[in-house]
Order: structure tokens, then C-alpha cells, then sequence
């Protein structure tokens, strides 16, 4: 691998600065020194290989900043592949920040071969440390192997994290996996977590699942137990078992319970069961959920039962039943919501139905609403239909509020005579402000002709305390049958601007199809932006897909962008997420960057992640990393570590792509 001269010096032009220099120079992050080697292999193919692809890269990324702190952190990738045979790639990354008797410290090597169709094997050590008014550690040891059409397959993750520091917080993790050929298959998770300081707090979770091939027994267990006792009671455990063996018996339960004693009483227990019987096929299972709070004059219950059977080809029946209320501080608040399914195998009888109520008598305010729904289908009949009625109403602090929504569906059998409609009106006048916004949502379906076509139009304005609000959005979708025509856009704004506050978001998205020419695409396109009490926010996200047919394009991204800048507060995000697929050529990748920061109170923290997949089909070369970053300054204590790459990417002797 070469470096020019001139690289070569700024390298260690940099590097060679002298120590006076140092100390009086804090480094960002744009200061550090970022190196990658790569080469372009021009020379003659070596025998032997001329079929094959030797593809190698490496990037040395160091980063260090002095000032009351030593903070440094060095990563080594290398990845070579010479197709079809031998795969390996290392990474070394190592960091170190010294201050105010903090030593923390994490080494992460992984290491991955894979030779032909046969032995893949790859190992992962992580181990961190920080000595500083409490002693924290964790390891991480994760170990994969697969050797060829014999099919061994193991992997095993052990982590460990204590604390020791006015409380004492242990967790234990051990996972194991392994597979032989078709045959055995079992992993094995525990997981302990306790805190003891002012009250004790444990949970402990168990999981096994075991599967030994063609007799097929599968079985999992998961216990879970958590208790506070400080000021309160609080206590919950959840039981899970799984078990199934050939294709005969299944069955599951799950029980948790909840419950809290702290000025007020708070209790909550679901049970669940599930069991199948192979052929016979029964399956049942029963889901009862109960909470209450009883303080502060408010009376809250609420109940659901869910039970579910299924006896062979034959019958299938389930309920729900919901109900809330509470009563406190002059309110009156209740809902209830009751659905029920039925099936009875070929004759087919399903329904449902759902009443929800709610209304709040409190403050000269009273708001209601009634929704009911209804559906219903007799077998061959075909007989489906389905009415919604809403309405809201709310009278108090001279204002008005009303909406009412209707929707209707149904469908007759052949003659497959299918509409709907959904008309929504909400306005409110108060204080000067008028807020309207209307909904007209049309579909309908006529039989073997396939006339589909819907519209929704939506409208939302505010005019009030010099604040105008209003969004639109517009959604149309049509398709004609054979000819397969679809297509909808979706259009939606909204800003406001009142109180020194700009607020602005647009979406569109896009998506048609044509028929057997198979043209599929879409866009969505949204920006949001708010500018007040010198706060700024924005973000954005940008996602575009295509499909053409045979060819197989597909291909999107997504872009989000979030910052705000308020009360000396500096929090910033980005997500960008790429991914494409090129039919047989099978070229598949994707990338996600998350970035995190918040400057406030004197407190820095900020992590990235970078995640990096790519497939190449019959050449099978792929490759992913995952990089994540993570630095708090706060308290007078700096810790922080990085890791960077630059993967290099030959697919040719002659060629080179830099990822």
C-alpha cells in the first residue's frame, strides 16, 4: 500500500507537532487526522487467481484532544477477499481518556475468515472500564462459527456489567446457539439485573429454547421478576413457557402481575395461555388485564378480558371487553368498548361490534362521543358491512368544538358492490381563533369491472393570538381494472407563524403503478422547522422508492435531520438510511448514520452509529460494520471514543468504488 509524498507529510507534519504545541491546542473533531490505504491492483492477476477479486482496505482513524483531559482512541479495519475462497477482516479499536481520576478504557476485536463454503468464524471482545467514584465494567464475548454442508453453527455472547457506587447494579447475560445440521439446535439467555440503594430493585430473566430437528422439540422458558421496595411497593413477574414437540403439542402461558402501594393503590394482572394440539387443532388462549388507582379523589378501572379458541376447522371465537373511569377533581370520565369475533369454519358467521363512550363533565365543559361499529359476514353470502358513527361536542370556556365523522362499507357477495364514505368536521371559536378542517374520503368497487377510486381532502386552519395555522393535504388513488392503473399523491403543509414561532412541515409522497409494465414508485419528502424563544428545530426526511419490474430496481433513502437550539441547549440528530437492490446482480446495501448531541448545563453528549451492509451477488462479497459513538462532558469528567472506516471496494483489477 503507497501514500503519496505529500500525504505522507501532512501525516506527519501532524503528527510530529511538539508537545508546547499541544498543550495549548485543543483538537476537535475536524482536526484529528483520518488515514486510509487502499490499492488499485494494475499489475498483472497473480496465477491462479484470475477469476478471483482481491479486495482489501484500511483506515486508521486517531482522534485526541488535552486539555484537562487526555481523550484518544485509535481503529484499525482491515477486510481483504479473494472471491470464492478466503474472506478475513480484523478490527482493533482501542480507547483511553484520562481526567480527574477517570481512566476509562474499551477494546473491541473482531475478527472474521470465511474459506469457500466452509468454515466461517468470527470472534468479538469488548471490554470497558471506568475507575472513578464507582467501578464500572462490562465484557462482551461473542463467538460464531459455521462449517459448511456439515452445518455446525455456534455462537455465544457473555456480558457482564457491575457497578459499584452508592448502589450496587450487577447483569449477567449468556447466550448460546448451536446447530447441527438439521438436527440440534439450542440457545440459552440469563439475564440478572439488581440495584440496591434506598430501595432493592431486581429482575431476572431466563430464557431456553432448544429444538432438536425432525422430532422437533421446541421449548422456551422466560421468568421475570421485578421488586422496589422504597416509599412504595412494587412488585411484578411475568412467567412465559413455550413448548412444542413434533407437530402436536404447543402451548404457552404468560402471567404478570403489577402492583404499586404509594399514596394510592395501583394493581394491574394479565394471564395469558395459549395451547395448540396438532391436528386436533386446539387453541385457546385468555388475556384478563385489571388496573385501578384509587388516590387523589380519582377512581381509575379498567378491565379487558380477550379470549380466543379454536377447535379444528370449526370454531373460533373471541371477546373483548374494555371499560374506563375515573372520578376526580369535578370530572366525570368513562368509555367502554365491547368487540366480539366468531367464526364457525365453513359456515363462516363473523362479527363484531364496538360501542365506545366517553364523556367529561368538569369546568362547565362537557365533551361526548359515541362511536359504533359494526361488521358482520355470513359464508358463501358474502354479506360484509360495517357503519362508524363519531361525534364529538364540546361546550365550555365559550367555545365550540364539534366534528362528527360517518363511514360506511359493504359488500355483497359477486355483484361486489363496495363504498364507503367518511365526511369530518371539526371548528372551534374561541378567543378569536376559528379552526375548521374538513375530511371527504369517497372509495368504491364495482364487481368485475375493478373501479376503485377514493379522494381525501383535508383542511386545517387557525387564526387566533396572531397565530395562523393550516395544513392541507390531498390523497387520490384510482385503479381500472386489467388495465391496473394505481396511483395517489399525498400532499401535506403545515406552519404556523404566531409568537415569534415559524413552524413548517411538507410531506409528498408519490406512488403509482402501471399494470404488467410493473412501474412502481414513490417519494416522501418531509421538512419540519420551528423558530421561537430562540429555539430552532428542524428535520427532514427524504424516502424514494422505485420498483421496474423484471429489471428489479428498487432502491430508497431516508433522510432525517433533527436540531434545536434553545436555552444555551444544542441537541442535533441524523439518520440517513440507504438501500438498493439490482435484480440478479443482486447488489444490496445499506447505510444508517444516527448522530446525537446536546450542549447544555455544561453537559455534551453525543453518540454516532454507522452501519454499513453490502451484498454482491454470485460474488458474494459481503461485509457490514457497525460504529457507534458516545461522549458526555459534564461534571468535569470527558468521556468519549469514536471509531471510523473507509471501506474500498474492488470489483475489478482495474477498478476501484470507495464506499
Amino acid at each position: 500500500m503507497t501514500l503519496s509524498r505529500n500525504r505522507i507529510s501532512n501525516f506527519t507534519a501532524r503528527a510530529n507537532l511538539s508537545a508546547e504545541v499541544m498543550q495549548h491546542v485543543d483538537f476537535k473533531l475536524s482536526d484529528s487526522p483520518s488515514v486510509s490505504f487502499y490499492e488499485e491492483l494494475e499489475e498483472p492477476k497473480p496465477v491462479g487467481l484470475e477469476d478471483s477479486t482481491i479486495t482489501s482496505s484500511i483506515s486508521v482513524w486517531f482522534y485526541t484532544a488535552i486539555g484537562d483531559s487526555i481523550t484518544s482512541s485509535i481503529s484499525v479495519w482491515f477486510y481483504t477477499a479473494i472471491r470464492d475462497s478466503i474472506t478475513s477482516s480484523i478490527s482493533v479499536w482501542f480507547y483511553t481518556a484520562i481526567g480527574d481520576s477517570t481512566i476509562t478504557s474499551s477494546i473491541s476485536v473482531w475478527f472474521y475468515t470465511a474459506i469457500k463454503d466452509s468454515i466461517t468464524s468470527s470472534i468479538s471482545v469488548w471490554f470497558y472500564t471506568v475507575i472513578g467514584d464507582s467501578i464500572t465494567s462490562s465484557i462482551s464475548v461473542w463467538f460464531y462459527t459455521a462449517i459448511g454442508d456439515s452445518t455446525i453453527t455456534s455462537s455465544i455472547s457473555v456480558w457482564f456489567y457491575t457497578a459499584i457506587g452508592d448502589s450496587i447494579t450487577s447483569s449477567i447475560s449468556v447466550w448460546f446457539y448451536t446447530a447441527i445440521g438439521d438436527s440440534i439446535t439450542s440457545s440459552i439467555s440469563v439475564w440478572f439485573y439488581t440495584v440496591i440503594r434506598d430501595s432493592i430493585t431486581s429482575a431476572i430473566s431466563v430464557w431456553f429454547y432448544t429444538a432438536i430437528g425432525d422430532s422437533s422439540i421446541t421449548s422456551s422458558i422466560s421468568v421475570w421478576f421485578y421488586t422496589a421496595i422504597g416509599d412504595s411497593i412494587t412488585s411484578s413477574i411475568s412467567v412465559w413457557f413455550y413448548t412444542a414437540i413434533g407437530d402436536s403439542i404447543t402451548s404457552s402461558i404468560s402471567v404478570w402481575f403489577y402492583t404499586a402501594i404509594r399514596d394510592s393503590i395501583t394493581s394491574a394482572i394479565s394471564v395469558w395461555f395459549y395451547t395448540a394440539i396438532g391436528d386436533s387443532t386446539i387453541t385457546s388462549s385468555i388475556s384478563v388485564w385489571f388496573y385501578t388507582a384509587i388516590g387523589d379523589s380519582s377512581i381509575t378501572f379498567s378491565i379487558s378480558v380477550w379470549f380466543y379458541t379454536a377447535i379444528g376447522d370449526s370454531i373460533t371465537s373471541s371477546i373483548s371487553v374494555w371499560f374506563y373511569t375515573a372520578i376526580g377533581d369535578s370530572s366525570i370520565t368513562s368509555s367502554i368498548s365491547v368487540w366480539f369475533y366468531t367464526a364457525i369454519g365453513d359456515s363462516t358467521i363473523t362479527s363484531s361490534i364496538s360501542v365506545f363512550f366517553y364523556t367529561a363533565i368538569g369546568d362547565s365543559t362537557i365533551t361526548s362521543s359515541i362511536s359504533v361499529w359494526f361488521y358482520t359476514a355470513i359464508g358463501d353470502s358474502t354479506i360484509t358491512s360495517s357503519i362508524s358513527v363519531w361525534f364529538y361536542t364540546a361546550i365550555g370556556d365559550s367555545s365550540i368544538t364539534s366534528s362528527i365523522s360517518v363511514w360506511f362499507y359493504t359488500v355483497i357477495g359477486d355483484s361486489t358492490i363496495t363504498s364507503s364514505i367518511s365526511v369530518w368536521f371539526y371548528t372551534a371559536i374561541r378567543d378569536s381563533t376559528i379552526t375548521s378542517s374538513i375530511s371527504v374520503w369517497f372509495y368504491t368497487a364495482i364487481g368485475d369491472s375493478t373501479i376503485t377510486s377514493s379522494i381525501s381532502v383535508w383542511f386545517y386552519t387557525a387564526i387566533g393570538d396572531s397565530t395562523i395555522t393550516s395544513s392541507i393535504s390531498v390523497w387520490f388513488y384510482t385503479a381500472i381494472g386489467d388495465s391496473s392503473i394505481t396511483s395517489s399523491i399525498s400532499v401535506w403543509f403545515y406552519t404556523v407563524i404566531g409568537d415569534s414561532t415559524i413552524t413548517s412541515s411538507i410531506s409528498v409522497w408519490f406512488y403509482t403503478a402501471i399494470g404488467d409494465s410493473t412501474i412502481t414508485s414513490s417519494i416522501s419528502v418531509w421538512f419540519y422547522t420551528a423558530i421561537g424563544d430562540s429555539s430552532i428545530t428542524s428535520s427532514i426526511s427524504v424516502w424514494f422508492y422505485t420498483a421496474i419490474g423484471d429489471s428489479t430496481i428498487t432502491s430508497s433513502i431516508s433522510v432525517w435531520f433533527y436540531t434545536a437550539i434553545g436555552d444555551s441547549s444544542i441537541t442535533s440528530s441524523i439518520s440517513v438510511w440507504f438501500y438498493t437492490a439490482i435484480g440478479d446482480s443482486t447488489i444490496t446495501s445499506s447505510i444508517s448514520v444516527w448522530f446525537y448531541t446536546a450542549i447544555g448545563d455544561s453537559t455534551i453528549t453525543s453518540s454516532i452509529s454507522v452501519w454499513f451492509y453490502t451484498a454482491i451477488g454470485d460474488s458474494t462479497i459481503t461485509s457490514s460494520i457497525s460504529v457507534w459513538f458516545y461522549t458526555a462532558i459534564g461534571d468535569s469528567s470527558i468521556t468519549s471514543s469514536i471509531s471510523s472506516l473507509a471501506l474500498h471496494l474492488h470489483t475489478s483489477n482495474k477498478s476501484c468504488r470507495k464506499f
